[in-house]
């Protein structure tokens, strides 16, 4: 919810995987093609924190890096259209500058020493001041090795202000209940709204009331034991 994205006006989520899969890399413009490096780019709040994570980690020893830092929404989809595994989705966190790619020695997972090497700073980087900041995967396994991210606010103020982020997000459903919805005698209640998501697999429904009366519904993402 609120991440930045190439999705056009009223565009859902569905139709912008269509249309990105009709799209050449010619179609993009240059400065799409050029990945930022500095860290200055970051985000003011995260910059610092980064600058003096990868501070600490070559004092340890590790041969970190940097290879991109923010990223812009026409870049994140240049990389997804790009293919080759450079992302696999058309949002990221480098979008909001809270993420960095980080490479260890020469970047190459092929050679044994750079893998050893590279899941040791993984395990590092898990530990480094209680687990602050985030990795993709574990620190042995993973689709995706160099971006490592600082979790942060995604900037709403309130209940209200999420809940209108969702429903220009995502299409309201029609008045039929989705499976597994468990409304007041398993049908919508006067004045609530669905919002559905992407994807509804392993997520579950929070209900609120809103300061201005009504209720309103979003699915959380995440397994249903667990906080989203």
């Amino acid at each position: 919810m609120g991440a930045r994205s190439v999705r056009l006006a009223g565009e859902t989520w569905e139709e912008l995987e269509r249309r990105l899969a009709t799209l050449r890399r010619s179609d993009f413009s240059e400065s799409a093609r050029v990945a930022d490096t500095a860290l200055a780019s970051l985000d003011p709040e995260a910059r610092p924190e980064f600058e003096r994570m990868l501070a600490a980690a070559r004092r340890a020893g590790y041969r970190v890096r940097v290879t991109e830092t923010p990223r812009s929404a026409e870049r994140q989809a240049y990389l997804l259209v790009s293919g080759g595994g450079l992302t696999f989705t058309a949002t990221s966190k480098h979008s909001s500058g809270r993420a960095v790619d980080v490479v260890v020695n020469e970047g190459n997972l092929k050679h044994r020493r750079t893998r050893a090497r590279w899941i040791a700073f993984r395990r590092w980087v898990n530990e480094y001041e209680g687990g602050r900041f985030r990795l993709i995967g574990q620190p042995d396994k993973s689709w995706d090795w160099p971006p490592i991210e600082l979790p942060g606010p995604m900037g709403y103020g309130s209940i209200e202000a999420l809940l209108l982020a969702a429903q220009t997000a995502d299409l309201p459903v029609d008045d039929a209940p989705p499976a597994g919805w468990k409304g007041r005698g398993g049908a919508k209640a006067p004045g609530t709204d669905y919002i559905r998501p992407h994807d509804d697999a392993g997520s579950r429904a929070a209900t609120f009331t809103c300061p201005r009366g009504g209720r309103r519904a979003v699915r959380e993402h995440g397994p249903a034991d667990r906080a989203a």
